[in-house]
């Protein structure tokens, strides 16, 4: 019998694209750390791809068809939630949604979103160093 999969631990944010400059008001990605966007819509990701990248976020490919347009998804893992409390308090509170990766249905249910993530092709990466948080 192949061994379980244990889903990755950690939180998907949604986030509701507003105003042109919405990503300007996330705070940056912490140096070293690892924090995933995707969109529901690939020209999202183009408009807002450079302003994310400056701010440490890697931006990866557009999320599969079910995905709900007009906004953001943002992957972040237990060990940057536990390690940088300050940050991830910044950004949740601008999430309208919040999924913890540790419930099996949520992980279940939200599968290709989080497939969108892991091992994507990453569209935008970090251009400039985050400040350490």
């Amino acid at each position: 019998m192949a061994p379980e999969r244990r889903p990755r631990e950690g939180a998907l944010l949604r986030l509701e694209i507003g105003e042109a400059h919405w990503a300007e008001e996330l705070p940056p990605v912490p140096r070293g750390c690892r924090v995933s966007v995707s969109f529901a819509d690939a020209g999202d990701a183009a408009e807002h791809g450079d302003a994310l990248g400056l701010l440490g976020y890697r931006v990866v490919a557009a999320q599969p068809a079910g995905a709900v347009r007009g906004t953001a998804d943002i992957l972040v893992d237990q060990q940057v939630i536990d390690r940088h409390p300050t940050y991830w308090r910044s950004l949740a509170i601008l999430a309208t949604r919040a999924y913890s990766l540790a419930m099996g249905p949520v992980v279940k249910t939200l599968g290709d979103v989080l497939g969108a993530h892991a091992g994507a092709t990453v569209v935008r990466n970090r251009s400039v160093q985050a400040p350490e948080a």
